[in-house]
């Protein structure tokens, strides 16, 4: 009869001559070489007294280190008893693996030991075993988990799969993009390649207004709504609700740079411009309100229209906008000590 060890060749004894079991202290003695092997029985014997005291961990290490042939019980008691896999002996429990001629069933196995590893916390070690059956989504999945952004990156371009770029554009969304132009060009090449529109337009929407709450940086947010325009035109019709928010946005941008730019040659012109955006109900959806304010308020004082910029002044105070986040202190000393 055929017993669960029958997969594995004769035990050599070398570690496990002239040792005596003590019941609930396992073997001890010294370990002695010889080139004794042992019978079936003998291993079964030797896997039952590691058992009885609870030494599954060694049950596996010595099933694994005289395996013979392909076998799935050591993973089998290592999810039995809830035993840590180390990548040593996850690369033991498959170094036998080409026995089997069936590839499904390889791949069967490959993602049974990735699963037990993920479970595990082990999610690098879920990673390499994932990936070696052929399970790219699940891989990438545990790649995410290791914060290996440069893993993550090299590994997206080599899996070429459109949900795997989707999942490495997510993740590298969280990085510090602005400051790294290759995470950012790897956004956009990931989005694109994975024919994901929707979040591209998302994510140069998200760089406009970015550009805008961080560094005040209109020029640099109004290319980005460009941008964002070239992937809403390559949406379905049915997801293009958000094309005519975003054409209103750009137009407002487009105003106030255009302010900006001729405050000094055409100050008029630029004056009636904010004045128009501030009219605006929804401003904030584009342009920070504290920055028309404030170009207005330079522009007054700098013409000693005093009592406007004051005026101004006192409006952002009312909306609960900092004036120091916008205005010159000097600017903003000069009114608070002179009325």
């Amino acid at each position: 009869m055929k017993t669960a060890l029958s997969k594995f060749k004769p035990l050599s004894i070398q570690r496990y001559q002239n040792q005596k079991y003590t019941g609930s202290q396992g073997f001890t003695g010294p370990v002695q070489k010889t080139t004794t092997y042992a019978s079936e029985e003998n291993v079964e014997m030797f896997v039952e007294n590691l058992k009885n005291v609870g030494k599954y961990e060694s049950v596996v290490d010595l099933l694994l280190m005289y395996q013979g042939s392909f076998s799935e019980l050591p993973l089998d008691i290592c999810i039995q008893y809830n035993i840590k896999i180390s990548e040593v002996m996850a690369e033991n429990m498959t170094r036998k693996i080409s026995d089997i001629t069936k590839n499904e069933k390889k791949n069967m196995f490959l993602k049974k030991l990735a699963f037990v590893c993920k479970d595990q916390g082990n999610f690098h070690l879920a990673y390499k075993k994932f990936k070696e059956s052929g399970e790219q989504v699940n891989a990438m999945k545990c790649l995410l988990k290791t914060g290996e952004t440069e893993n993550i990156i090299s590994s997206a371009h080599e899996f070429r799969n459109k949900l795997t770029h989707m999942l490495a554009a997510n993740y590298l969304q969280n990085q510090d993009w602005h400051n790294d132009f290759s995470i950012m060009k790897n956004i956009v090449q990931f989005y694109t390649e994975a024919q994901g529109y929707k979040q591209l337009v998302r994510f140069f929407n998200a760089c406009s207004q970015i550009e805008i709450d961080e560094y005040g940086d209109y020029d640099k947010a109004l290319d980005a709504s460009l941008e964002a325009t070239k992937y809403i035109n390559l949406l379905p019709e049915n997801q293009c609700a958000n094309l005519i928010e975003t054409t209103k946005r750009i137009e407002n941008i487009k105003c106030f740079v255009e302010a900006k730019n001729d405050i000094k040659s055409n100050p008029v012109h630029a004056e009636n411009i904010v004045i128009g955006l501030l009219e605006e109900n929804d401003i904030e959806s584009a342009i920070r309100e504290g920055d028309c304010l404030s170009l207005l308020i330079n522009y007054y004082h700098n013409v000693k229209r005093y009592d406007e910029a004051y005026e101004l002044l006192q409006r952002m105070y009312k909306k609960g906008i900092t004036p120091e986040n916008y205005v010159d202190t000097n600017i903003i000393q000069y009114y608070l000590q002179s009325r």
